[in-house]
C-alpha cells in the first residue's frame, strides 16, 4: 500500500491481497459475509458512465460496479465452460464475440 494525497492506493494481485474487516450485524462471528472497502481510480469517461448507470437504475455508485463484477463473472464462466452468449434484436440474433 503507497499513500498518495491523504489516500490509500492498493494494487489487488490475488483474492488474498483483499483486506476484509468486520462492517455492520451482516459481519458478527458465524456470519460468512463480510465488505471490503476499495480505493479504485478511474478515468473521467469510465467514472462518468459509472454515474450515469447508476443513475439511471437509481442505484449506488457501489450497488453498480457490484452488478458489474457480476455481470462480468458470468460472462467469464459462460466462455469458460464453452458457450456463447447472443444478442437478439427484434428477429435478428447476433453471437457477442468476448476476448
Amino acid at each position: 500500500m503507497t499513500k498518495l494525497m491523504g489516500s490509500t492506493e492498493t494494487t489487488i494481485e490475488s483474492p488474498q491481497d483483499i483486506n476484509t474487516k468486520p462492517n455492520g450485524p451482516e459481519n458478527e462471528p458465524g456470519s460468512v459475509s463480510r465488505t471490503v472497502r476499495l480505493n479504485v481510480k478511474l478515468n473521467e469517461q469510465t467514472a462518468a458512465d459509472l454515474k450515469r448507470v447508476a443513475a439511471r437504475k437509481e442505484i449506488s455508485a457501489t450497488e453498480a460496479i457490484r452488478r458489474a463484477v457480476a455481470i462480468w463473472t458470468f460472462v467469464e464462466d459462460t466462455y469458460d465452460q464453452g458457450h456463447k452468449l447472443l444478442l437478439v434484436e427484434g428477429n435478428r440474433t447476433k453471437e457477442l464475440v468476448y476476448f
